[in-house]
């Protein structure tokens, strides 16, 4: 037998995708996952032994966490933009820890609550010169172009800002609603596989003994001289 031949390189490595079960929270995702994709990248050696070539997955370099949506995104999608973001959970033995949980509602509030500020800084300003060119006496066409100014900024606001706020949060619920549903299909169908595996080993189970009695039938297809053999040497004895 011959001595098993041990490779080693810097390039080597192996992925491996898995489905893993647990509450956790994902980069991208704006809910709580109760399961999910782990892709994990190994240093490899390679093996020669037995005429044959082996390869083992040694030291993890990373591991990263993806939802059922983005794992089908990222292989259905490729060369497009910088891709999918992803959970970095793991590298070169360093865990990393995990994203605070997403509260889309809080940073769409945010936003309409600095266009409303902006707005009424906006009003509170013009209101200021209006009033100090009043309490003055003096109001020339600069004074008025300023506060024209102030008061354009505020209805961009008002006409463009918040209806721009609204808009995009409502494409983010329609992209939230798509990427809920592609993980119910994704649960739906590795639990329907899951099921029909579990039935195949029941069924296998159950046809075995069948599979026994009919050992001795299956043999005599095979051979067809078997039971003429058999009356043969009854008789010698």
């Amino acid at each position: 037998m011959n001595d098993s031949i041990v490779t080693k390189h810097e390039s080597f490595a192996m992925a491996s995708f898995s489905r893993v079960m647990g509450d956790t929270t994902l980069v991208g995702s704006e809910f709580t996952h109760h399961h999910f994709m782990k892709m994990e990248i190994k240093h490899a050696e390679h093996h020669r032994d037995l005429s044959k070539d082996w390869w083992f997955a040694r030291e993890s370099i990373c591991e990263v966490w993806m939802s059922e949506a983005q794992f089908c995104e990222m292989i259905s999608r490729p060369n497009i933009g910088g891709g999918v973001p992803v959970t970095l959970r793991r590298i070169e033995g360093k865990v990393m820890p995990l994203p605070p949980t997403p509260d889309m509602r809080e940073r769409y509030i945010a936003d309409l609550e600095n266009d409303a500020k902006n707005c009424v800084a906006s009003l509170r300003t013009a209101m200021d010169e209006l009033k100090g060119a009043i309490d003055t006496g003096k109001i020339g066409k600069a004074i008025l172009r300023g506060i024209l100014s102030e008061l354009n900024t505020a209805a961009c606001a008002i006409d463009r800002g918040i209806p721009w706020v609204a808009e995009k949060f409502s494409e983010a619920m329609e992209g939230v609603i798509g990427q809920a549903k592609t993980e119910i299909e994704a649960h739906v169908s590795s639990t329907a596989m899951r099921i029909g595996m579990d039935q195949m080993r029941l069924k296998a189970i159950e046809d075995a003994p069948r599979l026994i009695e009919s050992k001795d039938k299956a043999a005599s297809i095979v051979d067809p001289t078997a039971k003429q053999r058999k009356i043969a040497e009854a008789l010698d004895d």
